[in-house]
């Protein structure tokens, strides 16, 4: 195993043994023939005939939900997650983390509970497996070590761009480029529970690259604080200047017609809210297209934009705002 060293070696512990005991659990059910429920909506991608994604939920034919399988009944009786329930509420940095008050600690309870059924589940689908393994364990503990004791959590900002394509996969300097948006993230990112196709969802599905901010960064704080201010629109009035200002500067050199609906937060190197396989990534709802999009426009194929185009905007857009800094910090709400 690396030669990391944990920032917290009695969390580090109780953890793992935690982890442990919910991989012995999943394996006796899975020996046992015990059911364990799916997830009862989960994102599926398909793709119109103008050659644009579309991306739904579903509840049927979907992954695995480990953390279904940690009854009321496991968890009081499990050794060491009863342990590090204890530990979260006497550890200075763990009852930062999980937002505890001194005197409503048993309402966090659910919350801890959840982080270790999160790892767990995190582990199986990543290790398709349920036999231990440290280095497939300390993969994901580190991800969820960063959103606990690091200072600042950094993050590229991706705007999927609508009903628009691309000749390259990625162009980009130290601060902004636009990429091809992987499969994985196109799944993460859509997180809205649809049973029908909506304007919405094939609108905000409808893209191929984001527009990417790189190296932003927030003050870190409590696993809510997070939430709160990276679903804030208001925390990111600097980053919608900069979209805007970088979308204007595309439709001069090209004459083309898009805008984006989404803002997704991609975490480097921190996560604690995985679902199955998929990365952690929050999103962040921003109208800002044209109505007329909302009639069918995922139907129509998209012109394409080359290299050599986007170079010249990405050029332009320098020019305009001066500004090549690759750490730009986020304007959080506190």
């Amino acid at each position: 195993m690396t030669n990391y060293i944990a920032r917290d070696k009695n969390i580090y512990l109780v953890l793992k043994y935690a982890i442990q005991e919910g991989l012995e659990h999943i394996r006796f059910k899975q020996e046992n023939n015990k059911y364990i429920l799916s997830y009862t909506d989960f994102p599926k991608m398909g793709w119109f005939e103008s050659g644009l994604p579309h991306i739904w939920q579903v509840s049927y034919d979907t992954p695995t939900n480990y953390k279904s399988a940690f009854d009321k009944e496991f968890q009081q009786n499990a050794k060491y997650w009863k342990e590090f329930i204890e530990l979260a509420q006497s550890s200075p940095s763990l009852i930062k983390y999980y937002n505890i008050k001194e005197e409503i600690k048993t309402s966090n309870i659910n919350q801890i509970t959840d982080s270790i059924e999160g790892l767990v589940n995190r582990y199986v689908h990543l290790s398709k497996a349920t036999d231990w393994d440290d280095d497939n364990f300390f993969a994901i503990y580190r991800e969820w070590e960063n959103c606990v004791f690091s200072e600042k959590l950094y993050f590229d900002i991706l705007v999927p761009l609508i009903y628009l394509n691309f000749d390259f996969e990625i162009i980009a300097n130290n601060y902004i480029g636009i990429q091809k948006l992987d499969d994985k993230i196109q799944l993460a990112r859509i997180d809205e529970v649809s049973f029908t196709r909506s304007p919405f969802e094939c609108v905000t599905g409808a893209a191929t690259h984001a527009l990417v901010l790189k190296n932003w960064e927030l003050e870190n704080g409590s696993w809510l604080y997070r939430v709160f201010t990276l679903g804030n629109r208001e925390a990111f009035s600097k980053a919608i200047e900069i979209v805007d200002q970088a979308l204007a500067c595309l439709r001069v050199i090209t004459g083309v017609e898009t805008g984006y609906n989404q803002f997704v937060i991609l975490p480097r190197g921190w996560g604690d809210g995985w679902k199955a396989d998929l990365p952690h990534v929050s999103t962040l709802s921003i109208k800002a297209y044209p109505d007329h999009f909302d009639d069918n426009g995922w139907l129509n194929k998209p012109p394409v934009i080359t290299k050599e185009q986007v170079e010249e905007v990405l050029q332009l857009e320098g020019q305009i705002t001066g500004n090549k800094s690759n750490k730009l910090l986020l304007s959080s709400c506190r």
